[in-house]
């Protein structure tokens, strides 16, 4: 409806009308007749096709629409969907944060280990050094015992010497005593 005072627009013309019957088209906007070209035949063309397309498309909506309205909305089933969704939004940020305390305890976990690893290297270091340490004393020891051993067989043969009787008037039957390792 045209508001007071003002005529209303006429109604847009129909295809036909703007398409004269024998091949001129009027000018929209002053409507004098006008020897159609190539291109706006094939625009024209293409405005038929894109209508009718347009039509089509109007009434599959429709047709849908009607199917849609038609279909009872499950309210019931729309709010488990909404709670299960909830629900899975939940495990999944829980799941994350169990998945970062593994991480992070993982991280722990392999920090201690290489820190106990290299407190038993050195540890294991130590020992060695101590072992070797010790060995190498066990050796002097042997070292001296077999010098005192080798000593005091020098004394017993000394001794066996001495307490032998006295034959020839030499004393020690003619050997000589020197000092022990000096021989």
């Amino acid at each position: 409806m045209a508001p007071p005072g003002k005529l209303a627009p006429p109604p847009a013309p129909s295809i036909a009308a703007k398409h004269g019957a024998h091949g001129l088209q009027n000018c929209p906007a002053c409507g004098t007749a006008m020897e159609p070209t190539q291109e706006a035949e094939a625009a024209r063309r293409r405005i038929v096709e894109l209508e009718a397309q347009m039509e089509l498309l109007k009434e599959k909506a429709t047709a849908a629409g009607r199917l849609i309205s038609a279909t009872p909305v499950d309210l019931e089933l729309l709010n488990e969907l909404d709670r299960e969704r909830t629900l899975r939004a939940k495990a999944e940020e829980r799941a994350e944060k169990v998945d970062k305390e593994i991480e992070e305890l993982s991280v722990q976990l392999f920090s201690q280990a290489n820190e106990m690893v290299a407190t038993e290297r050195k540890a294991r270091a130590k020992l060695e050094e101590r072992i070797e340490m010790l060995e190498r004393k066990d050796k002097d020891k042997m070292a001296r015992l077999d010098r005192l051993d080798n000593a005091v067989s020098r004394l017993d043969r000394v001794k066996a010497m001495l307490n032998q009787p006295q034959t020839n008037g030499q004393g020690l039957g003619g050997a000589t005593l020197a000092p022990p390792g000096k021989r």
